[in-house]
């Protein structure tokens, strides 16, 4: 008999299922490459004592089909703010509705949390997701451009530090 699909906290033995995921979204966006963490540094990053993100999966017949990555961030502005890292349903399982209560779901852990701004990063070209968040009110930001340092870059920035010694 097939299962409702369920929407919960994930834990730590959802690790291998959560992973194969990002791995997916990875190669959905044409990066498989990209993808340098190890499955174990994910665990610890995620699961171990000093957190550094959350999740939220979606199960179907006790399977993981989709998930959420998000934490808590600051904006000197506002004040606290949710991010949401990333939200990914497998490619079998979508267009049935997961990725809408995966989301909404992350609306209510920040409306719980009291934030003040909601935050996401999505590709220009991924014109789907972006009219989905549209939605929800949400409203790309065309004045802004992000800015991020891959390890070879960061590196250099290392490089050009100033020693105070």
């Amino acid at each position: 008999m097939k299962q409702p699909t369920v929407v919960r906290t994930g834990k730590k033995a959802d690790t291998p299922q959560i992973f194969a995921l990002v791995k997916e979204l990875a190669a959905f966006e044409k990066a498989s490459n990209e993808v340098t963490l190890t499955e174990k540094q994910f665990l610890q990053d995620g699961f171990g004592a000093k957190p550094l993100f959350k999740t939220i999966v979606a199960e179907l017949n006790w399977k993981i089909v989709g998930m959420g990555v998000y934490c808590l961030t600051y904006s000197t502005w506002k004040g606290k703010e949710m991010y949401l890292i990333d939200l990914m349903v497998a490619h079998e399982h979508q267009k049935k509705g997961i990725g809408t209560k995966l989301f909404e779901e992350i609306l209510r852990i920040s409306q719980r949390e009291g934030t003040k701004r909601f935050r996401l990063d999505a590709y220009n070209w991924n014109t789907p997701a972006i009219e989905f968040y549209k939605k929800y009110g949400g409203k790309p930001y065309e004045d802004w451009r992000a800015i991020m340092y891959n390890q070879e870059q960061l590196e250099k920035a290392y490089k050009k530090l100033k020693s105070n010694i």
